[in-house]
């Protein structure tokens, strides 16, 4: 059985990943007039006319129909479906993947996937990297969006303050017949003109970081990003709270609004949040701090020009307000086009140096080395088999173990296992067994040792071992009917103390 890549045949799935709870398999078949779906967990088989489910009603959680112009079936071959937890399913493929660096300080890595089927493995490999790449740059619009959106709704209180101040300076000039505003020269003017200069650079702050603290009150929302402020402290905060906030709906999104991080990934935004609003307000008090110590000085030569009518001043006053809302306005519309052409060309996360590619040789097993280690094995498991059989083992095997340690000693024979209890005993003289011959050999050796004539007279042979069971009564008894089946006349006495 091997993994495909792709369904011969069109396939629809009924049911949600999600609701998948235990394993389920199916095994289908074509024949020549329609297809069988035998499933294995409820022990049923259906059969389908046409090569299509959507014909007749069925409880499987899928359809599939076959059209022989545009899918290739084998009607030979059987294809098996199985439905798994999607849970499951990822820590599986998580345990298959192996993430490595191409070097110890190099900034590529490699991700590969051992499976037998190639394309499979190329469109899992294919499959994450669009999906993280694709990821990354979703993430990146989403700050570039909110901004867009964020100066689309101050454009509109922006132009409404824009109408009143044009209608107050139209009504101001009609009433009072003015038509322009007279120059001041001279030193006075120069060092008035560069503290009217930064008065507007900070109340431009002031009116940047207004607009921001009014965008603190959504909740769980991003902020908008390279406003202008003049603050790295609030931007580095705004951009840490932007990447917490992408952090939360990953997890939310792979884990649910249960999950114990999304709660405490939460706490850190309103912690994070709460620090932002500080730092806004804190940096709001410090530019109305400034901005007095600048008017005040501004007032020094404010004086100078005290005879200018109170007409201009006031004339001057719209006017500045005017040109602040009209700088703010082009300054946030200049903002929006860069954040629009921003979030047109997103540029990837990564750069993908070679998508997912096969190798023609099998990746396991390698043959050279399975057969360097069936040899090993094969070589090692017998020898430390016999080694260990023999170096453990303590029993009398043949009489050259006895020899080896007493080479002085005389055997007379060797008597050997009979597992079958009639050939145990030498009862007949003409008997051609085992153990007959083997008693024979016995008493032979037994006579040559003894002698004959008067010396062998009254000959007494004693049978003894150390421990019971060692076969002192088998031996006396085959030795008796041996020297006894050559006319010999024996005794036998049983004196075992032990019984």
């Amino acid at each position: 059985r091997s993994r495909v890549s792709s369904f011969p045949f069109q396939f629809n799935l009924n049911i949600s990943g999600n609701s998948i709870e235990e394993k389920s398999s199916y095994e289908i078949s074509f024949s020549n007039n329609g297809v069988n779906i035998q499933s294995n967990n409820q022990d049923s088989i259906f059969y389908f006319e046409e090569f299509n489910t959507l014909n007749s009603d069925h409880n499987l959680p899928f359809n599939l129909s076959w059209d022989k112009s545009n899918y290739l079936v084998d009607i030979n071959k059987s294809y098996y479906l199985e439905l798994l937890p999607k849970r499951k399913t990822i820590n599986k493929l998580k345990e298959k993947l192996n993430v490595r660096s191409v070097g110890k300080k190099s900034e590529i890595i490699s991700i590969t996937l051992e499976s037998e089927n190639k394309s499979y493995s190329e469109k899992i490999l294919n499959t994450i990297v669009d999906t993280y790449n694709n990821d990354g740059i979703e993430d990146r619009r989403l700050v570039h969006k909110r901004t867009v959106e964020f100066i689309n709704d101050r454009f509109v209180s922006l132009s409404n303050e824009l109408d009143s101040i044009e209608f107050d300076k139209q009504a101001f000039k009609l009433d009072n017949n003015l038509i322009d505003i007279e120059k001041n020269a001279g030193i006075s003017l120069e060092l008035r003109n560069k503290y009217e200069q930064d008065l507007f650079q900070i109340e431009n702050q002031i009116a940047l970081t207004n607009l921001l603290l009014r965008s603190t009150i959504d909740s769980l929302s991003l902020f908008p990003s390279n406003l202008g402020l003049e603050n790295s402290s609030i931007n580095n905060l705004i951009y840490d709270y932007n990447q917490l906030i992408f952090s939360l709906k990953r997890i939310i999104r792979s884990g649910g609004e249960n999950n114990p991080s999304v709660k405490k990934l939460k706490s850190e935004i309103f912690e994070l949040k709460r620090n932002i609003s500080a730092s806004i307000v804190g940096y709001s008090s410090q530019l109305e701090k400034t901005k007095q110590q600048i008017e005040l000085q501004n007032l020094k030569y404010n004086t100078e020009f005290s005879s200018l009518p109170e007409k201009e001043k006031k004339l001057r006053s719209i006017e500045r307000s005017q040109k602040i809302q009209e700088s703010l306005y082009l300054f946030l519309l200049q903002k929006r086009e860069e954040a629009e052409v921003s979030y047109a060309v997103t540029e990837p996360s990564i750069k993908i140096v070679e998508y997912a590619l096969s190798s023609d040789e099998p990746v396991s097993p390698k043959k050279p080395v399975s057969i360097i280690i069936s040899i090993f094995i094969g070589l090692l498991v017998p020898f430390m088999f016999l080694y260990f059989k023999f170096l453990f083992d303590t029993k009398i095997q043949s009489k050259e173990d006895i020899s080896h340690v007493l080479p002085d000693a005389n055997i007379i024979g060797e008597l050997p296992e009979v597992d079958n209890d009639d050939d145990k005993v030498f009862d007949n003289p003409n008997q051609r067994t085992v153990i007959s011959e083997a008693s024979r050999i016995l008493s032979s050796n037994a006579s040559f040792l003894i002698g004959s004539g008067e010396k062998a007279y009254g000959s007494v042979l004693i049978s003894t071992s150390t421990i019971k069971g060692e076969g002192k009564t088998f031996a006396s008894i085959n030795l008796s009917l041996a020297l006894a089946s050559i006319d010999k006349e024996v005794l036998l006495i049983g004196a075992d103390l032990r019984n």
